[in-house]
């Protein structure tokens, strides 16, 4: 897969991420937590399926998507990632991670 195409996916999970996660916490403001609640647990438990599909659509390592979108607020927080032998690299935009991503890929290819 291309860094072109990995890039179009990504930006698109991760735009359709944000924008759910502002409407919970539009909901939030006025409902109270709801983190921890049935709609809750429907809605973030639908944004992982998402990342998993997304990570199987790449066929790329969904912890390392999820860790992205959880940890590292999709770059806010950069994230450290590298290859064995090698200096760790801060990742804090999407297009730096897809970047990452297509050269893992081609590395693991034969």
């Amino acid at each position: 897969m291309t860094e072109t195409k990995i890039l179009q996916i990504l930006t698109a999970w991760q735009t359709s991420m944000q924008l759910c996660e502002e409407r919970m916490d539009q909901l939030a403001a006025v409902a109270g937590p709801v983190v921890e609640s049935p709609l809750g647990d429907a809605v973030y438990g639908l944004m992982g399926a998402y990342t998993r599909q997304v990570a199987d659509q790449i066929g790329w390592d969904w912890g390392t998507l999820e860790s992205w979108w959880c940890e590292n607020h999709f770059g806010e927080r950069p994230l450290n990632i590298g290859f064995v032998g090698q200096e760790m690299r801060t990742v804090a935009t999407v297009e730096e991670l897809a970047a990452f991503i297509a050269e893992d890929l081609a590395r693991g290819e034969p």
